[in-house]
């Protein structure tokens, strides 16, 4: 793996963490929004380091505390992740999804279209970027099988 890799992953990861909680506790970093429990980006475990039977142990019990009351629990597994707990994940009846993190290395190859952009600066710029948005998050929806289906309270959420 390349230092632009890890540097990529990082980010990713780092992008997850805006405006929520985050602290490090045995062995994980936690990432958590009490405000939106239902949103997976905002309330989840990476940087797994827990490797022993003990010491997953311990970080499996602190991830029932830390997220008493949330309706699901991720747990974003990596290169660096220790078998071991993914293992224990996998009899433990969770299921895995893999997902792709690109970097663009060298130049950019052909000439970008010219785009506006420009900051929504009021109440109907607002409402026109919340539409656009909950129909991308029920065609996202659409595409993830074995996933709870689109709701209102999930996508506003999303846009909070």
């Amino acid at each position: 793996m390349t230092d632009a890799a890890r540097g990529a992953l990082t980010v990713s990861e780092a992008f997850s963490a805006l405006g929520n909680e985050r602290f490090e506790a045995d062995g994980a970093t936690f990432v958590r929004n009490r405000e939106i429990p239902d949103i997976w980006d905002a309330n989840h475990v990476s940087g797994i380091t827990a490797s022993t039977p003990e010491a997953i142990g311990r970080l499996l019990e602190r991830v029932e505390r830390e997220f008493a009351g949330f309706d699901h629990r991720q747990f974003r597994a990596e290169f660096t992740t220790p078998p071991a707990l993914e293992a224990r994940l996998t009899l433990e009846g969770y299921q895995g999804s893999e997902e792709l993190v690109m970097l663009l290395e060298g130049e950019l190859q052909g000439q970008p279209k010219r785009h506006e952009i420009r900051p929504l600066t009021d109440d109907a710029g607002w409402q026109a970027y919340t539409a656009l948005h909950d129909l991308d998050w029920r065609e996202y929806k659409e595409r993830m099988p074995g996933r709870r289906g689109y709701d209102e309270k999930t996508a506003e959420a999303m846009m909070r």
